[in-house]
């Protein structure tokens, strides 16, 4: 009778079905399934790699949050890679993360700036608001298009305005002012979306000191939507 192959060594092979298979078991399997893909993650093909890291975003456990952070610093690791794995760890760590998203703020990568930057508006903490600031101020000007989700610059607005603090600080000042400032650069969409999680912040509002804070928790869930919500991959009982 052939031995039964480990979850590792399923993960290993070159046949598709194999792998995808022992990537949903490995989901299914708590703990032993996390370490089982932090152990694979560095080993497989790199489209696999991005894969397994999308994976890891739904699961939870110290091996795969480490597993995350090396792939995403390996040299050479690509673009898509570090993309997927700061998704990943804003989905299983949260705000626990945010030192790996203000660092890879910094990236020289414009892709994986702008999921560094979704990522502290959907899960981090306040530790990049003065990089935040710097980074919507460098992409206001740029061109882009209405669209329905939240564009780049609302996302980073919706950062920085999830940790303004209190009405009148100075950091609320300080976004409201700049804010104002940029008004007639920002596209409709981005008003309109400023107009219903920030009433008051715009140019026809009351004086900066006095406009309250906006509700953090509801810009939070506005800039998730399905990238951090939906998971990664839909596997049926087939």
């Amino acid at each position: 009778m052939p031995r039964t192959k480990s979850l590792n060594e399923r993960l290993a092979s070159a046949h598709y079905r194999t792998f995808i298979d022992a990537l949903r078991e490995c989901m299914r399997s708590g703990d032993a399934g996390d370490v089982a893909l932090a152990d694979a993650l560095p080993v497989v093909t790199k489209d696999r790699r991005v894969m397994i890291a999308a994976a890891l975003g739904d699961m939870r456990g110290d091996a795969g949050s480490e597993a995350l952070r090396k792939a995403i610093d390996a040299p050479g690791a690509s673009r898509d890679l570090r993309c997927a794995g700061l998704l990943a760890l804003a989905k299983r760590c949260g705000a626990a993360a945010s030192a790996d998203f203000a660092r890879h703020l910094a990236s020289s990568d414009s892709a994986v700036k702008r999921y560094a930057m979704h990522c502290l508006a959907g899960a981090g903490d306040d530790r990049a608001w003065h990089l935040a600031l710097k980074r919507v101020d460098q992409i206001v000007d740029r061109r882009r298009i209405n669209a329905n989700d939240p564009s780049e610059v609302a996302i980073a607005i919706g950062y920085l305005a999830r940790h303004v603090n209190a009405t009148g600080s100075s950091r609320s000042t300080t976004l409201i002012t700049w804010i104002r400032e940029h008004w007639d650069v920002l596209t409709g969409d981005e008003r309109r979306w400023l107009g219903k999680h920030w009433p008051g912040c715009g140019p026809t509002g009351s004086e900066a000191a006095s406009v309250p804070p906006a509700d953090a928790e509801a810009i939070r869930q506005s800039v998730r939507g399905p990238l951090f919500d939906a998971p990664a991959f839909d596997f049926d009982d087939s």
